[in-house]
């Protein structure tokens, strides 16, 4: 169904905020007059004595001039014409003037009449007579009826008592005639209520027979004009000398200027409240801000104000307390606990002891089950939880394997293949006092030595768990997984392609695999199925009562954990839950409502006249399945800061993301999230009129509710060195997205903060941005961290489509990210016919990766970027074709030590998280069949 609100809140922002830039001049200001002449008029005869700029009177002196009443007829009134003198003998011709116009009727004369003699006459006079019938006095003058408003009148014509008239300029109601008023500097009838004031009438109160704009800030009013008691009253000062008291300092941004009490400081003293200096001996209130950027050099953003600071660089370091980031000194903020001292542990960006132990009741292994071979290595990591199932942070494990032949683990969690092939159990353990906390086994698969010239362990790239039964095509070869998910083949001639199917996952081709020596050891992980008829996500609420930063929006976006790139390549739709929500409001009393867009991930409310609305209360958020760590970053936006958010929210919701810089962030670990059939939209619940349509079940998603509070403090600078913007879907990129945050095992990409910029001016290039997110805390201190820039081209308030992307990831995030090496394109030139993809090369990258969707699943391609045409294999014996009939999703990959396929997916790295941290950048586009 259509969400619906009492008051045009978000109509009224559209309408308001496109009107809110104003045209007019300073009160003080003008057209520069030059200097005064102050000579007296010269003596002539006639315009020939004159200077060329003037003309000779009946008094014989020159004057400035031509001496004509018009030159053509507009300078004459609507009612009459410009009759020209053209025979003046020897002297310049004057003496134009304006005679009555000939007419056939009244209209050709308006506002004047058509008299009997078919000439034009001036309007009636009624300020002594009545108006003939027909007619209507204005402003003294009788004109015909005819209008409702100032739309059926021509031009800038007003409509005044139902008739069109000029608009008489005027500055306060004293200047307009009769019992008119002034409203915007044009005298017009009083208002009688507030809906004669425009459309919406929210917009707008009737005070006293005068429309004046209602308003949410200063910066809802024009230029000269300040907010009061929701009303726009002209600014109080444009400088300190213009506020009376001595007490008072002229405060606000330029043309909204107000009179305000300042408190008396000395430097150094500690009078001034926080987010206040002392300059001139008063308490001032520091600028306001969004983002460190819109700080200068020597200040960072917090609390919404640019704190100051001081500037730094490798030969000056910063005070203590302060590290150096992007040449300016910020508060430091531990990345990891190699930063704290002693035994202390960096738990949500602050270095502390580990806390106690005594409220675990569950441990859990993060990483999934998988695979080893004699000597070789595979880590894993866990968490602890309380009774309300947060994380306990800084928890030490005991690591236990349970047939140490198999495998051994050592204390930080890593294994060891043994001499043994067998399947062995890895736990983890901790005490909490009373008891031992066991965690719930996890399998690790020792296969041994590849014997045959080439093995294909299958897997489950969700749990890591084998995947036995699975189809596994070597060319003309097909081998079935045995109860370990491996296939061997005796045989093999290389290059080959190989495919892995699964009726449960969606399949895998390899093409041109190359040998790597005498045995040729591969692991295939298979992603879960993608049906088009199914979906996963989540759904919630937002408690913003840990938010303490004041405002008029209360705005949040949730979501899930972001699969693996590799296999679920990175869209931004993902931030905004994949789908669109369409928020109408209604103004009070009826009239037509407004419509705009809003993620189905948000939720908002606002005060608006003192009073609270909501626009929508619930987040929707699509997932991939699997265990998911569920996301929140919420937060409010003031006045000033509100009306950009919405301007932005205008241009579509990428321009929102410099604004979530200070919201709050929150976390919730392990959420199962399963795919679910998709329903009838019959409520229509996404507000687009169309309920017909088959969306996401979203009254089944697992519901959630949030409590933001970690701040995002923790800085970090983006080197791009005007590096050029990549081209990508639909042009070349014009909007970096700056994803921050963790990979972890087993549940994906957590995002810690969300950044934005805009390449307003089409340069093509990409700046050094100075950027944050929040520490990792809940449990997220187990994981990488990993940042993402994903360079995309924005169309309207239309959410973007894919585009290129970078992805690095850190054991400990430095205070710099290099972003040097740029993206790579969007494989935009490539084609499809039948079972033949061709791509041209793109430079920089290794292979490339299509995605095939059909209705009962997906199937993954990968091949050598130096491969520009190939053919999809066809589908293994027993299982129907996933050759698909729709767009083919197209990636183009950048792997560290561009590795062959073969050595990319050989077994030991060929983990979710084993892939991630091996890609370096990617880029997307779709291929239309």
């Amino acid at each position: 169904m259509t969400q619906r609100v009492g008051l045009a809140l978000v109509s009224f922002f559209a309408s308001v905020l496109a009107g809110c830039a104003s045209d007019t001049t300073g009160l003080d200001g003008g057209l520069d007059a030059g200097p005064a002449d102050t000579g007296a008029p010269a003596a002539c005869q006639n315009d020939d004595g004159c200077p060329s700029e003037q003309f000779c009177t009946d008094q014989n002196v020159c004057v400035p001039g031509n001496g004509n009443a018009c030159a053509d007829d507009e300078g004459c009134a609507p009612f009459e014409t410009c009759e020209v003198v053209s025979d003046c003998g020897a002297s310049r011709c004057h003496g134009n003037h304006c005679a009555p116009r000939a007419c056939a009727n009244d209209v050709e004369c308006e506002p004047g009449t058509c008299s009997d003699q078919g000439s034009c006459e001036p309007p009636v006079s009624c300020a002594t007579e009545p108006c003939p019938s027909g007619f209507t006095c204005v402003a003294d003058a009788c004109v015909p009826n005819g209008c409702e408003n100032d739309g059926d009148c021509e031009g800038d014509r007003i409509c005044l008592e139902g008739a069109c008239a000029d608009p008489t300029p005027c500055a306060r109601s004293n200047e307009c005639p009769n019992d008119l008023v002034c409203q915007n500097g044009t005298c017009r009838e009083p208002c009688q209520m507030d809906g004669d004031c425009g459309n919406p009438a929210v917009a707008w109160a009737c005070t006293n027979g005068v429309c004046e704009r209602r308003c949410i800030g200063d910066g809802t009013c024009p230029g000269g004009f300040i907010c009061e008691s929701r009303i726009c009253e002209p600014s109080q000062c444009s400088e300190n000398a213009e506020c009376g008291a001595s007490n008072q300092r002229c405060a606000g941004a330029p043309d909204h200027g107000r009179c305000k009490e300042f408190t008396p400081c000395t430097q150094g003293g500690n009078e001034c409240a926080p987010n206040f200096r002392c300059e001139n001996d008063a308490c001032i209130e520091l600028p306001t801000c969004i983002s460190d950027r819109n700080c200068d050099a020597t200040s960072y953003c917090e609390s919404a104000h640019c704190q100051p600071s001081a500037s730094c660089s490798a030969g000056s370091p910063c005070a203590a307390g302060t590290e150096c980031v992007a040449d300016r000194c910020v508060p430091i903020v531990c990345r990891s606990s190699s930063d704290c001292s002693g035994t202390d542990l960096c738990i949500g960006g602050v270095c502390q002891p580990a806390p106690s132990t005594a409220t675990v009741i569950d441990v859990r292994i993060l990483t999934p089950a998988g695979y080893v071979r004699p000597n070789e290595t595979y880590a894993f990591a866990a968490v602890a939880l309380d009774p309300a199932g947060n994380v306990v942070p800084g928890v030490s494990f005991t690591w236990r394997s349970a047939i140490t032949d198999v495998a051994t683990i050592a204390a930080n969690g890593v294994a060891t293949g043994g001499a043994n092939a067998g399947e062995t159990f890895i736990t983890a353990s901790t005490d909490n006092g009373t008891s031992t906390i066991t965690s719930v086994p996890v399998s690790l698969f020792n296969l041994g030595p590849a014997t045959d010239p080439l093995r294909v362990s299958v897997t489950d790239l969700a749990t890591g768990a084998p995947v036995a039964g699975a189809k596994v095509r070597a060319g003309t070869q097909e081998v079935t997984t045995d109860a370990v998910g491996s296939a061997l083949f005796s045989t093999v001639t290389f290059p080959v392609d190989i495919t892995v199917a699964h009726g449960a996952h969606d399949w895998v081709s390899l093409i041109g695999v190359e040998s790597t020596g005498p045995s040729t050891d591969l692991a295939v992980p298979l992603p879960s199925i993608t049906r088009q008829d199914r979906v996963a996500g989540l759904k919630g609420s937002v408690d913003f009562s840990a938010v303490t930063e004041t405002g008029l929006l209360s705005a949040s976006l949730s979501g899930a954990s972001f699969a693996s790139p590799m296999f679920a390549f990175f869209e931004p739709a993902q931030i905004f839950g994949g789908d669109q929500f369409t928020v109408t409001v209604t103004p009070p009393g009826g009239g037509n409502g407004f419509s705009f867009p809003v993620a189905a991930n948000a939720t908002l409310s606002a005060e608006v006249f003192g009073a609270p609305f909501s626009l929508k209360d619930t987040f929707y958020a699509r997932a991939r399945p699997g265990t998911r760590s569920a996301w929140c970053f919420a937060g409010r936006l003031g006045d000033g800061n509100f009306v950009d958010g919405l301007a932005q929210l205008a241009d579509g919701p990428a321009g929102l993301l410099p604004f979530l810089q200070n919201f709050r962030h929150s976390v919730r670990p392990f959420q199962p999230v399963l795919a679910l059939a998709t329903v009838t939209d019959a409520g229509d619940i996404d507000g687009d009129g169309d309920s017909s349509e088959r969306v996401p079940d979203y009254a089944s998603f697992p519901s959630l509710s949030f409590r933001p509070e970690a701040q995002q403090n923790l800085r970090f600078n983006l080197t791009a060195q005007s590096s050029a913007l990549p081209f990508v879907y639909g042009g070349i990129a014009d909007t970096l997205i700056v994803m921050s945050g963790v990979l972890l095992p087993g549940t994906g990409f957590v995002p810690l903060g969300f950044d934005g910029y805009r390449d307003e001016q089409r340069t093509g290039l990409a700046p050094d941005l100075i950027t944050r997110m929040a520490p990792p805390h809940g449990g997220l201190e187990a994981g990488n961290v990993a940042v993402i820039v994903a360079a995309v081209r924005t169309e309207g308030a239309a959410i973007p489509g894919p585009g290129a992307a970078q992805i690095h990831v850190f054991d400990r995030l430095p205070t710099s990210v290099d972003l040097s090496s740029g993206w790579i394109n969007s494989p935009t030139g490539g084609s499809v016919s039948g079972r033949t993809i061709a791509q041209p090369r793109i430079p920089g990258a290794d292979f490339v990766h299509a995605t095939l969707f059909a209705q009962d699943g997906a199937w993954h391609v990968y091949w050598p970027a130096s491969m520009e045409q190939l053919s999809v294999p066809a589908a293994p014996t027993g299982f129907s074709d996933r050759l698909g009939g729709g767009d083919v999703a197209l990636d183009a990959v950048d792997v560290e030590s561009s590795p062959s396929l073969s050595e990319l997916f050989q077994l030991g790295h060929a983990t979710a998280l084993e892939l991630d941290r091996a890609t370096r950048r990617f880029s997307r586009a779709f291929l239309a069949r």
